[in-house]
């Protein structure tokens, strides 16, 4: 099993302090520190080289990581701490021997610099394992050959962290760019189609319904001041000149950007405002009919409702003559003590709550 198998003896003393997930094929083993609450970590543990001396002495030169971190608590791997150390030729990798390693990592761990701490030659003594010799043969070679391997390799990782850094920075940059490029597109795509909308202007019934015996309509067709979607609701014609055939309109008025979006039936929808207004025939006929020229200047009074806001209550918006021109007047000429008392019947249904209840509930 190489320089892993596990010495059979399975010395009690490594067992106590330390445990190892090398089966697993980790490679990490953990040996409690002399100081409490905290341990050292040794991983990465190979052989790179046979060392021949000259009385004959053969041993392996081994590499490996450590690090001194509280017990449950996390690191870095550029935090760890190359170290060296040699064993007998012959010596198997246990635990007690890297407990002795991690004993004499502890011990000289202050050591400076980026390169290898060697930590000396691990020997079997009548106390378990220990390492008492030093040499400094070896220690020459691992500055001279380990050493700039070991910076090249950190200073190469440090290059292509920075590298993956600055990728992820202009992966972001365009990440963002192609958004931002999405996002003028949805809005120059709305924009033509608000202005193709406001180019060719359509009104349509959309539904009628009755409240307390009373009827009402609603109407779908084009804001001309946005392009959106301009949808009149609870639409009551409220009265009409017996000489002139000037009908006074009563509802509410808001806007969506497509004809899809949901609405709110019960209460106001955002933006809806209680409005009346003067048409020269009725709506129903108008929409019937038409006529062109008549449907962008009913579209042109109502979309002038975006012009006020629910707090205002209710507006008055202007009136349509005879000749199709749209006035907008603050008074109505022909309805205005009607349009009083809608102005006064609404603020005493709906007072200051600004949210006015749908007529007729």
């Amino acid at each position: 099993m190489g320089l892993f198998k596990r010495n059979k003896r399975g010395p009690k003393k490594a067992e106590q302090t330390g445990t190892s997930n090398r089966e697993n094929g980790v490679g990490e083993y953990n040996y409690k520190s002399r100081d409490k609450g905290y341990l050292i970590k040794i991983l990465g543990v190979e052989g790179v080289k046979l060392v021949q001396y000259s009385n004959s002495e053969r041993t392996k030169l081994m590499l490996a990581k450590a690090i001194k971190l509280r017990e449950g608590g996390t690191f870095m791997f550029d935090e760890v701490k190359n170290i060296a150390f040699e064993l007998n030729e012959s010596q198997l990798l246990n635990y007690d021997v890297l407990q002795a390693v991690a004993y004499q990592y502890e011990l000289q761990k202050n050591s400076k610099g980026e390169g290898c701490q060697y930590l000396g030659i691990v020997d079997r003594t009548g106390n378990g394992y220990k390492i008492t010799r030093y040499s400094s043969g070896v220690e020459d070679h691992i500055k001279q050959q380990i050493d700039p391997m070991i910076i090249a390799q950190k200073e190469q990782k440090r290059r292509d962290a920075d590298k993956r850094y600055r990728q992820r920075q202009i992966d972001e940059r365009q990440s963002l760019y192609k958004e931002s490029l999405k996002a003028q597109e949805y809005i120059d795509a709305k924009k033509r189609e608000y202005n193709q909308r406001k180019a060719n202007p359509y009104l349509y019934k959309a539904g009628q319904y009755e409240v307390n015996g009373k009827n009402y309509e609603n109407y779908n067709g084009i804001n001309l001041q946005t392009g959106e979607i301009l949808r009149i609701r609870h639409l009551d014609k409220v009265v009409k000149t017996k000489d002139t055939g000037i009908y006074l309109y009563q509802g509410n008025i808001y806007s969506t950007p497509n004809e899809g979006d949901l609405e709110v039936f019960k209460g106001r929808n955002p933006g809806e405002v209680p409005v009346c207004f003067e048409l020269p025939k009725r709506l129903s006929d108008i929409v019937n009919e038409q006529n062109p020229e008549e449907i962008r200047s009913v579209l042109e009074l109502l979309s002038s409702a975006r012009n006020y806001s629910i707090n205002e209550g209710l507006v008055y918006l202007g009136e349509i003559d005879e000749k199709w021109a749209v006035n907008f007047r603050p008074e109505s000429t022909h309805f205005r003590e009607r349009v009083k008392e809608l102005k006064t019947r609404y603020y005493q249904k709906n007072g200051n709550k600004n949210l006015g209840q749908i007529y007729g509930e």
